[in-house]
């Protein structure tokens, strides 16, 4: 017999009423014929309304460095408030060394620090002030960083951009007459450049050398109050993210004969770029009275990347269904989205895992570090995870039955690469978080 159900019912020769467990315990209606063979018959059920409490929380700070894409701007949508973005960066020599001899009796016109643009998250109405200023700290090759970490910096600025204009995405930039990628071009100061240049001759040796006598530079919006436009993700270790000085040499009188120069200094490796990321303590937003309540829960849950917010998941009693000695064929807990804006796109995926008692995440036994679903499906608009295996293995009583946590990527590859957000259906009404199961029991 297979058949289709809300709850557990009293089950044939088993005789066990779990209605208690459930929200609700009506039959649905009878789909199909069931399985058997010769020594025992089974009854097939499809389960979708276990009681399932949910919960937005805060998320830790999560690392920071180590990615492939430097973060930077500031955006503001009421629901989830003001979310701003910075990083710092160390840099290279070029071709790990540097003669200055060449240029050293050359007139410096100009420096700018190009940053290649991958894409970005809000909307491009709003300006940003953006400002560069020089590291004091270097950035540490063996140490870990995290979004709620800031490098200092010395306090007067070395960079501006002072065109909301120019912090836009263009379709090509020329420079020097060459076509490059999009990017944002930020002028540097003068005299910045002159010390750069003008620091003891040791100091160009290497790339080690350079960077204990040059900490690097972060780049930040100065107003993030004020400035509420969008988060740019752009790619460091582009060719064409570096900083760029230019010289004229002043022998020639006439200008059409001058010769031009220009030295190039490309950013550093992945781990010599950290991004700092706040959320304003959701102090502005609709989803600070949300945090920490299951009660809240029922009715949406939400997820934010980048030490944002994250989504615990209790699912009571589902070891007890071990007293019918069920065999699980599917297992699926589904998240429902509410809504996607064009502003605001929707994660492409989740992630799913278990929390321990010291509130730390571990990858669900079975699966380890292997993905087992949390795409996006635009056809049920959900996320879909595949617990099978480990939804039977809590029934047999090989696991605990744990508290489950819903996160961006950065809670399954643990570096954070963005500040996408989700909002979600909670855990009750029509379409909620469900955990769907197939499973079988014998008469």
């Amino acid at each position: 017999m297979f058949q289709k159900i809300s709850g557990l019912q009293l089950l044939s020769g088993a005789a066990i009423l779990f209605s208690s467990l459930f929200i609700s315990c009506e039959k649905d209606s009878l789909v199909g014929t069931g399985i058997q063979n010769d020594a025992q018959k089974y009854e097939v059920l499809e389960l979708d309304s276990f009681s399932i409490a949910a919960q937005t929380i805060r998320e830790d700070s999560i690392r920071t460095d180590n990615s492939n894409y430097a973060l930077l701007g500031t955006t503001y949508d009421q629901t989830f408030g003001t979310t701003s973005a910075s990083f710092s960066t160390k840099f290279e020599l070029p071709q790990g060394s540097l003669d200055l001899s060449v240029v050293k009796n050359l007139r410096i016109d100009s420096a700018f620090l190009f940053l290649t643009y991958f894409d970005y998250y809000g909307n491009l109405d709003d300006g940003q002030d953006l400002r560069v200023h020089e590291l004091t700290e270097g950035i540490i090759d063996s140490l870990n960083y995290y979004s709620n970490q800031v490098i200092p910096t010395e306090f007067n600025q070395v960079g501006q951009n002072i065109s909301s204009e120019g912090f836009k995405p263009t379709e090509s930039r020329f420079v020097d007459g060459e076509e490059e990628l999009p990017s944002l071009k930020i002028p540097l100061n003068s005299e910045f450049v002159k010390r750069l240049l003008s620091m003891d001759e040791s100091a160009y040796a290497d790339n080690g050398a350079f960077g204990e006598a040059f900490k690097g530079l972060q780049v930040r919006n100065e107003n993030p109050s004020s400035n509420t436009g969008a988060i740019f993700r752009f790619l460091p270790f582009s060719e064409f993210s570096r900083m760029k000085i230019y010289f004229t040499d002043e022998f020639y009188a006439v200008d059409s004969l001058n010769q031009h120069y220009n030295i190039e200094f490309p950013i550093g490796p992945s781990q010599d770029v950290v991004n700092t990321i706040t959320h304003d303590e959701y102090s502005n937003s609709s989803v600070l009275s949300k945090l920490g309540s299951e009660e809240a829960g029922k009715d949406r849950v939400y997820v934010q990347s980048g030490g944002g917010l994250k989504v615990e998941i209790n699912i009571p009693y589902l070891e007890s269904l071990s007293a019918l000695k069920p065999t699980i064929h599917k297992a699926s807990l589904v998240f429902p989205v509410v809504n996607e804006t064009v502003d605001f796109p929707i994660h492409s995926r989740l992630f799913l895992s278990l929390q321990d008692s010291a509130q730390q995440a571990q990858f669900i036994p079975i699966y380890a570090a292997e993905p087992f679903g949390g795409s996006y499906n635009s056809s049920i608009q959900a996320y879909e995870f595949n617990v099978t295996k480990y939804v039977q293995g809590i029934i047999d009583g090989d696991y605990e039955n744990k508290e489950w946590v819903l996160t961006d990527e950065a809670g399954y590859v643990t570096f954070s690469h963005n500040t996408f957000r989700t909002i979600l259906e909670g855990s009750e009404g029509e379409n909620r978080i469900k955990l769907n199961l197939t499973l079988s029991i014998p008469e």
